[in-house]
Protein backbone atom coordinates (compact mmCIF):
# COMPACT_ATOMS: atom_id res chain seq x y z
CA UNK A 1 0.00 0.00 0.00
CA UNK A 2 1.33 3.10 -0.75
CA UNK A 3 2.12 5.09 1.98
CA UNK A 4 5.82 7.45 2.51
CA UNK A 5 6.48 6.68 5.56
CA UNK A 6 4.31 3.12 6.52
CA UNK A 7 4.90 -0.16 4.53
CA UNK A 8 1.91 -2.71 5.11
CA UNK A 9 3.11 -5.66 5.34
CA UNK A 10 1.95 -9.69 6.37
CA UNK A 11 4.02 -11.54 8.62
CA UNK A 12 3.92 -14.28 6.10
CA UNK A 13 6.25 -12.09 3.73
CA UNK A 14 8.99 -11.86 6.51
CA UNK A 15 10.21 -15.65 6.90
CA UNK A 16 13.39 -17.38 7.88
CA UNK A 17 14.39 -18.54 4.73
CA UNK A 18 14.14 -15.28 3.24
CA UNK A 19 11.57 -16.45 0.25
CA UNK A 20 9.58 -13.08 1.05
CA UNK A 21 12.55 -10.63 -0.20
CA UNK A 22 11.59 -10.06 -3.19
CA UNK A 23 8.13 -9.29 -2.15
CA UNK A 24 9.01 -6.64 0.97
CA UNK A 25 11.24 -5.51 -1.74
CA UNK A 26 8.13 -4.86 -4.28
CA UNK A 27 6.25 -3.31 -1.14
CA UNK A 28 8.80 -1.05 -0.05
CA UNK A 29 9.36 0.31 -3.50
CA UNK A 30 5.46 1.23 -3.32
CA UNK A 31 6.45 3.09 -0.61
CA UNK A 32 9.10 5.46 -2.22
CA UNK A 33 7.50 5.72 -5.53
CA UNK A 34 3.83 5.72 -4.16
CA UNK A 35 2.41 9.11 -4.08
CA UNK A 36 4.76 10.94 -5.85
CA UNK A 37 5.15 8.90 -9.01
CA UNK A 38 1.90 6.96 -9.34
CA UNK A 39 -1.40 6.72 -11.63
CA UNK A 40 -3.72 9.71 -11.56
CA UNK A 41 -7.35 7.58 -12.29
CA UNK A 42 -7.45 3.74 -12.98
CA UNK A 43 -7.04 4.26 -16.63
CA UNK A 44 -3.10 4.58 -15.91
CA UNK A 45 -2.79 2.08 -12.87
CA UNK A 46 0.09 0.08 -15.16
CA UNK A 47 2.33 3.36 -14.28
CA UNK A 48 2.07 2.39 -10.52
CA UNK A 49 3.48 -0.84 -11.14
CA UNK A 50 5.72 -0.12 -13.90
CA UNK A 51 7.71 2.80 -11.39
CA UNK A 52 7.84 0.22 -8.56
CA UNK A 53 9.01 -2.79 -10.73
CA UNK A 54 11.66 -0.94 -12.24
CA UNK A 55 12.45 0.41 -8.45
CA UNK A 56 12.22 -3.10 -7.11
CA UNK A 57 14.59 -4.45 -10.42
CA UNK A 58 17.39 -1.49 -9.01
CA UNK A 59 16.98 -2.81 -5.61
CA UNK A 60 17.04 -6.17 -6.43
CA UNK A 61 20.19 -5.77 -8.58
CA UNK A 62 21.94 -4.49 -5.49
CA UNK A 63 20.73 -7.19 -2.96
CA UNK A 64 20.96 -10.45 -4.97
CA UNK A 65 23.36 -9.85 -8.29
CA UNK A 66 22.60 -9.26 -12.14
CA UNK A 67 21.65 -13.13 -12.59
CA UNK A 68 18.99 -12.84 -10.09
CA UNK A 69 16.88 -9.91 -11.77
CA UNK A 70 17.79 -11.40 -15.44
CA UNK A 71 15.95 -14.70 -13.99
CA UNK A 72 13.02 -12.86 -12.58
CA UNK A 73 12.70 -10.54 -15.47
CA UNK A 74 12.46 -13.95 -17.96
CA UNK A 75 9.98 -15.50 -15.62
CA UNK A 76 7.69 -12.51 -14.95
CA UNK A 77 7.15 -12.12 -18.83
CA UNK A 78 6.43 -15.46 -19.04
CA UNK A 79 4.21 -15.68 -16.34
CA UNK A 80 2.42 -12.56 -17.88
CA UNK A 81 2.29 -14.12 -21.31
CA UNK A 82 0.57 -17.49 -19.97
CA UNK A 83 -1.62 -15.54 -18.16
CA UNK A 84 -3.02 -13.18 -21.34
CA UNK A 85 -3.42 -16.15 -23.21
CA UNK A 86 -5.22 -17.53 -20.85
CA UNK A 87 -7.32 -14.96 -20.87
CA UNK A 88 -7.40 -14.48 -24.89
CA UNK A 89 -5.06 -11.46 -26.32
CA UNK A 90 -8.44 -9.39 -26.89
CA UNK A 91 -9.57 -9.71 -23.14
CA UNK A 92 -9.34 -6.23 -21.13
CA UNK A 93 -7.17 -7.87 -18.57
CA UNK A 94 -4.76 -8.76 -21.54
CA UNK A 95 -4.30 -4.96 -21.89
CA UNK A 96 -2.16 -2.48 -20.10
CA UNK A 97 -5.53 -0.56 -19.99
CA UNK A 98 -7.87 -3.28 -18.23
CA UNK A 99 -11.10 -0.61 -18.66
CA UNK A 100 -10.72 0.05 -22.43
CA UNK A 101 -11.48 -3.53 -23.69
CA UNK A 102 -14.32 -5.89 -23.15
Amino acid sequence: MENPTLTFASKLIIVGDKSGQATAVHEVSHSWTGNMVTNMNWNNFWLNEGFDKFLERKISKVLFGDEYIKIEARNGNNSMWASMQSYGLNNSFSSLNPRAGN
